[in-house]
């Protein structure tokens, strides 16, 4: 068994108020195995997490308020999009955990990267809504040159922030196969790999300053682009599709 958390922060779980802090600074043990460190303590670190983002909810308010303020004033096209299911946003990224997930810096709750929905919108534009190169240029950009269409981080609704993280499993039944490339077999022992996914209503919006159509349109892409392919990961198995309220 390895220690992962310096002794000085072992209790400071109960007062966390940043579920982000929780869970890159207070996993307190790790199983040191074959299976690339499955840690013991990771059911009671998410309920950490859990605990500390619905004490975040009172600030996080605030700050909610202030950011719809400003997308008015930008013109926004703005709506509420309802999960379906279960959402998970950064499952690959790198941290003390097998499993990640994206969660704002400031205010320890999760949200969804405004560069996220605009590869999302951008992808589904081309493949599914057939759009031109011209206008798929003007609302997205290129390379060298940016569209006239913003795609802002979508923030969670501060009346879903108490029950917005949840336990969540994910079992491999081959994972020699994803890991070393070796050949699956009956043999094979599952080995079940716990993570937090989101629950609830997000806040999306979409600016155009310059060209007055452009955010209608750009949102009505995002719009069905969430309901038909789901952002995020695990979209294969459902994960990630969500809906206007």
């Amino acid at each position: 068994m390895i220690e992962a958390c310096r002794k000085a922060l072992m209790d400071r779980r109960g007062t966390a108020e940043h579920a982000g802090m929780v869970l890159a600074y207070l996993l307190r043990h790790q199983k040191d195995g074959p299976t690339g460190g499955i840690a013991d303590d990771r059911g009671s670190l998410f309920k950490a997490a859990i605990r500390a983002a619905k004490a975040s909810q009172g600030i996080y308010a605030l700050a909610l308020r202030r950011w719809q303020a400003e997308v008015r004033l930008l013109g926004s096209s703005a709506k509420t999009v309802e999960i379906r299911g279960r959402l998970i946003v950064g499952l690959g990224d790198k941290g003390v955990l097998e499993t990640g997930i994206t969660i704002h810096r400031t205010y320890g709750l999760p949200y969804i990267p405004g560069s996220a929905l605009k590869g999302l919108a951008s992808h589904y534009a081309l493949q599914e809504a057939a759009l031109d190169k011209e206008r798929h240029k003007l609302l997205f950009g290129e390379t060298d040159d940016s569209g006239y269409v913003v795609f802002h981080d979508a923030w969670i609704s501060d009346s879903s922030v108490p029950a917005c993280l949840a336990a969540d499993v994910m079992t491999p039944h081959h994972s020699k196969y994803y890991s070393e490339s070796a050949a699956p077999l009956d043999s094979d022992t599952p080995i079940p790999v716990p993570f937090l996914s989101v629950t609830g209503e997000f806040h999306v919006a979409v600016t155009s300053p310059d060209w007055p159509d452009g955010a209608a349109i750009g949102m009505n892409l995002l719009l069905a682009a969430l309901r038909d392919w789901g952002v995020g990961g695990k979209t294969s198995s459902g994960y990630g599709r969500m809906y206007a309220i």
